[in-house]
């Protein structure tokens, strides 16, 4: 047996048995903040203009929610720090082109008021944000402002959750008209939805499942051994 393809083979069977042991990362949603009924319930507001931007609206309410590994459900404050207009608007408007407002980078706190204490349920850091606006047939708009490179700082929910950073972090809305464009930017709009919590979920595989290429390993190991030894008697 050729003793290069063997080792080849150990080589490629160790290789798969690594890839397998690494750790897979995936998304996991684990907190959610939307707008409540009532008078607060348009709490999310876009500005027009070169000093306009994305934030809440003043005395907002919203109903947070951790969603993972136990829910719990608490009236709560959503604030921003940055999040303005960066260059002019693209696209059209529709479903297959939408309107798309780039913003700047910043943070976002979520809090809550429990016996008069404020505790900080979530916070973090982002790079930046993007409007996409989409006007519906039904004379409303579908909006989505998706986060980008998203760091969780603390807060209850975020420790809760087991999860780590990096995150991901998309606020969903619908407007009660069509979303237009004036100039350079969309127009101004209030809406409510709601902002989707994301963190990393690193699983890693169960040992069983990597002993198996660790034998064969070392069953090619033990071939290579006995094939020398055979040559070595043969060439004495």
């Amino acid at each position: 047996m050729n003793i290069k393809k063997i080792i080849g083979t150990f080589m490629a069977a160790a290789g798969l048995g690594m890839a397998l042991a690494a750790p897979s990362m995936a998304q996991t949603t684990f907190a959610s903040a939307a707008a409540a009924d009532g008078s607060a319930s348009n709490g999310f507001v876009y500005t027009t203009g070169s000093n306009g931007g994305f934030t809440t609206a003043p005395g907002a309410v919203f109903t947070s929610q951790l969603l993972s590994p136990v829910a719990f459900n608490f009236p709560s404050s959503l604030t921003f720090v940055g999040l303005n207009n960066v260059g002019i608007v693209s696209g059209l408007g529709t479903i297959l082109t939408p309107y798309s407002q780039q913003l700047t980078g910043g943070s976002f706190k979520l809090t809550t008021v429990i016996s008069s204490v404020t505790t900080t349920l979530l916070e973090g850091t982002f790079g930046g944000g993007n409007v996409l606006t989409a006007n519906n047939n039904s004379n409303t708009a579908s909006v989505q402002n998706t986060f980008t490179n998203v760091m969780y700082t603390g807060g209850t929910y975020f420790l809760a959750s087991g999860l780590s950073n990096p995150g991901s972090f998309v606020i969903g809305l619908t407007t009660t008209a069509p979303v237009t464009k004036t100039g350079d930017y969309i127009t101004s709009f209030q809406a409510g939805g709601t902002a989707n919590f994301s963190a990393t979920n690193t699983t890693v595989p169960e040992p069983a499942s990597v002993i198996p290429f660790a034998l064969g390993g070392l069953g090619l190991l033990g071939l290579i051994a006995r094939k020398t030894r055979r040559t070595s008697g043969a060439a004495a």
